[in-house]
Order: C-alpha cells, then structure tokens, then sequence
C-alpha cells in the first residue's frame, strides 16, 4: 500500500516523509525479509532508497534469510525462483498440494526486478534521456557494500562504472560513450558534468559504522 504510491510521487511533502518511515518500520517488523507480492517488489527498494530510508533498503536486499534475494543464493540458486519457498533449509521443495498440481519454476522472472536497483542504485547508471544519450551516474554508497561494478549496453557503445570506498575515499569511475552525457551526482550535493571518455572521480567520505547505524 506504501510501495507504489511513494515510487509514482503520489505523496507530496511531510506526507511523503512519513509513509517512507512508515514502511521502513513495517520493513523492520518484517525483519527485513520481503513481503510484497508481484506489483511491489520490482519497486520496494526504490521507494525506500529514494526517500531517505537507504539502511533499510540494503538491509532488505542483503537479508538472506526467507524470504529473501539472498536466501535463494545462499540455498545454491543461479536464477530468481518463482517462489521465495521453493527450497527449505534442508534442500527439499516444501510446496504441497496446494492446487498448482505441485507445480514451481526454478527460472522465473518477476523477482529479479530487484536487478533494477542493482544497476539503478548501487552500480549508479540511470537513463535521462532515450538510449541514453545523456544518463545519470548517481551510486547510493552504504556502509554495507565496499564496491561496485558494471556496465550497460546502449545504442552509443557501452557505459561502464565502478565505484569502490578504502580507508574512508570513494573512487568512482566512468567511461562515457561518444555522443553521450553523463551528470556525475556524489554524495553531499557535488556534481558534475562529464563529456565523452574515461573519468575517475575521488571524494573523502564518511559512512560510519554497523553499529552507528543500529543506534539511529
């Protein structure tokens, strides 16, 4: 009932602010694990990501306990199962007769949304304009993650980028097709607009700790 509303902007102001704290406590009650069904998930993290509840996004995508991305790896998955259940602790199926005639997809799609926020969030790269001829590279650092990297295939050739925090400096990379734009966005509000090439960019951050985080 949160998800969707904040993701589409439909609360405004003070509003918006509680309902993400909102969800971000029902999150917590949750202990973090996921309780969407098909039209939440792809947008969870996202809703919460983006309105100043960024711990209890990575928390949710770093849980590997069920259900959970992470419980399905842990359990020896190469692809997004259908149902976060479908292996229990022991390696068996626990899926009864339930009326799908015992029926389960080990390779299933829908929950693989979160790969979205994967490239969108954590790895940065976001489209503005079609194709991407200009695009964002805004990574989301957390505590919890000490590098990311990827690339993405677009009409101009390939962007890639890696960001990566050592002894409190971020170093973030970027290479930026022909014929595209990137706006380089950092945390603490610097920005930067970077031409066709290859870039690196250092910035002393601060992320504190595990522990500093709890206390908050």
């Amino acid at each position: 009932a949160y998800v969707l509303p904040l993701y589409l902007h439909m609360f405004k102001g003070e509003e918006r602010k509680e309902a993400a704290a909102r969800l971000a406590e029902l999150v917590k009650e949750n202990g973090y694990r996921i309780g969407t069904g098909f039209p939440g998930t792809p947008y969870i993290l996202f809703a919460l990501a983006d309105n100043g509840q960024v711990d209890a996004a990575y928390r949710m995508l770093l849980n590997d306990t069920c259900p959970s991305w992470l419980y399905e790896v842990k359990m020896g998955a190469t692809t997004i199962w259908e149902r976060w259940d479908g292996l229990d602790e022991s390696g068996q199926c626990p899926i009864g007769d339930d009326g799908t005639d015992l029926m389960i997809s080990y390779n299933h799609y829908a929950s693989g949304a979160v790969g979205d926020f994967l490239y969108r969030r954590v790895l940065g790269i976001e489209m503005i304009d079609p194709g991407y001829r200009t695009f964002r590279f805004k990574p989301i650092i957390h505590s919890s993650l000490n590098w990311a990297k990827g690339h993405v295939q677009t009409p101009y050739g390939t962007i890639s980028a890696s960001w990566k925090v050592e002894d409190s400096l971020l170093d973030v990379r970027v290479h930026i097709p022909i014929g595209t734009r990137c706006r380089l966005e950092l945390q603490g509000g610097q920005t930067q607009d970077l031409c066709p090439g290859d870039h690196q960019v250092n910035q002393t951050i601060n992320l504190g700790t595990r522990q500093e985080e709890d206390k908050n």
